[in-house]
C-alpha cells in the first residue's frame, strides 16, 4: 500500500500561506494516520475470512473445548450457533469499521470479535501469542475521536497520541523480550554458560528449538554447521528488541526499526519455523508506514539517533552533526 508523501512545511506554507503551523503539520501526518487505521481494519477482515474460509466447517461440530475467559459463556450454548453468530457479527462490524473508521462502535465491535475468536481458537489445550500484539492494537483504537476531526488541531492531537500510544505499547512487548535477554545473558555470560552474549547462542537456541518440536528449518542445518554466521545476527537482533522503546520515540528510526524487526521475525522462521504473522502486519503498518516518519530523512540524522552507536557517529562526523542539529531545530518563525 503506498501511503500519500508527507509533505513538506514549505510546500504547506506556499498552498495555504494564511493558515497556521500547528494545523498544517497536524493535518498532514493526520491523513496518513487515519489510512493506517483503514488499512487495519482491512487486515483483520482479511484475517476473518482466511480464518473462516479453513476452519468454520470444523469448528462448527466441535466437541470438547475448554474455554478461556473471554468466552466462558459459551458453555451455555451451542458451539455451531456461536461460530456461525460469531461470523456474522464479525464481518457486520469488521466491514463497518473498514467504511466508517471514525464510529467508535464499530471499532469496538471488532475487538470484541476478534477477543471472542482468539480466545476460541486458544480453548484447545494450547495458547498460542501470534495475535497479542494485533488485540492490544486494536483495543487502543477504540479510544481514536468519533467525526470528523480534520478541522480540530486538538483532536487530530489526540488522534495522533492514540496512534503513538499504540506504537510505544508494541515496542514497549520488543524491550521486555530483548531486556531479558540481556539480563540473562549476563548471568549466564558469568556462569560461563552459553548466553545471549555467546558465538554459538544462535546455533544453540536453534538447536534446542527444532529438537524440542522435532521439526525442520530452512536454514536451521546451515546454521548449526557454520554457528558463527549467526552470532552478529543475534547481537543484532537483541540491540534491536532492547532499544524498540526508545525508538518509538524517535520518529527518524521507525522506519529502521520497522524493517529490522520484520527481518527478525522472518530470521525466526528460517531458522526455527516461528512465525508471527500479525507481527509483521503491524510492524509494517506502525512503524514502517509510521506516519511521524518524515520522507527524505538523511541517513545521518538516523545514525546520531541510534541508542547508544549515536554518539559515536557523531563524533565521528562532528560538523554534519552540527549542521543537521542546526537545520532541525525549528525556526523562531514557526
Amino acid at each position: 500500500m503506498n501511503l500519500p508523501r508527507l509533505p513538506s512545511l514549505s510546500f504547506l506554507r506556499e498552498r495555504c500561506p494564511h493558515a497556521p503551523f500547528d494545523f498544517l503539520w497536524y493535518g498532514a501526518v493526520y491523513g496518513r494516520a487515519r489510512l493506517l487505521v483503514r488499512a487495519y481494519y482491512l487486515f483483520t477482515l482479511y484475517w476473518l475470512a482466511a480464518v473462516l474460509a479453513g476452519h468454520w466447517a470444523a469448528w462448527r461440530t466441535v466437541g470438547a473445548i475448554d474455554p478461556l475467559w473471554p468466552i466462558f459463556w459459551i458453555e451455555w450454548m451451542e458451539v455451531r450457533a456461536f461460530v456461525d453468530g460469531l461470523a456474522y457479527a464479525s464481518l457486520f462490524f469488521m466491514l463497518m469499521a473498514l467504511l466508517l473508521p471514525q464510529w467508535r462502535v464499530a471499532r469496538a465491535g471488532v475487538f470484541l470479535c476478534f477477543l471472542f475468536w482468539y480466545a476460541f481458537i486458544n480453548s484447545f489445550g494450547k495458547i498460542g501469542h501470534d495475535g497479542h500484539l494485533w488485540l492490544a492494537a486494536g483495543f487502543l483504537l477504540i479510544w481514536l475521536p468519533d467525526g470528523d476531526v480534520r478541522r480540530s488541531v486538538g483532536k487530530q492531537h489526540y488522534y495522533l497520541t492514540v496512534i503513538a500510544s499504540a506504537q510505544c505499547l508494541m515496542m514497549l512487548t520488543y524491550t521486555m523480550s530483548g531486556v531479558w535477554k540481556v539480563a540473562y545473558g549476563i548471568d549466564q555470560m558469568v556462569q560461563g554458560q552459553i548466553g545471549t552474549f555467546h558465538p554459538d547462542a544462535l546455533a544453540t537456541l536453534t538447536a534446542f528449538r527444532l529438537l524440542q518440536t522435532n521439526s525442520e528449518s530452512l536454514l536451521g542445518p546451515l546454521l548449526l554447521r557454520y554457528p558463527l554466521v549467526g552470532w552478529p545476527m543475534h547481537l543484532g537482533a537483541t540491540y534491536l528488541e532492547t532499544f524498540a522503546i526508545v525508538a518509538a520515540f524517535r520518529p527518524s528510526l521507525h522506519r529502521l526499526w520497522g524493517i529490522g524487526l520484520i527481518f527478525f521475525h522472518f530470521g525466526t522462521w528460517l531458522l526455527m519455523g516461528i512465525i508471527f504473522q500479525t507481527n509483521i502486519a503491524l510492524l509494517g503498518l506502525l512503524m514502517v508506514m509510521s506516519p511521524f516518519y518524515r520522507e527524505g530523512t538523511p541517513l545521518r540524522v538516523t545514525l546520531y539517533n541510534l541508542p547508544l552507536l549515536g554518539p559515536l557517529f557523531a563524533l565521528l562526523a562532528p560538523r554534519a552533526g552540527r549542521l543537521d542539529r542546526a537545520r532541525l531545530r525549528p525556526s523562531k518563525s514557526s
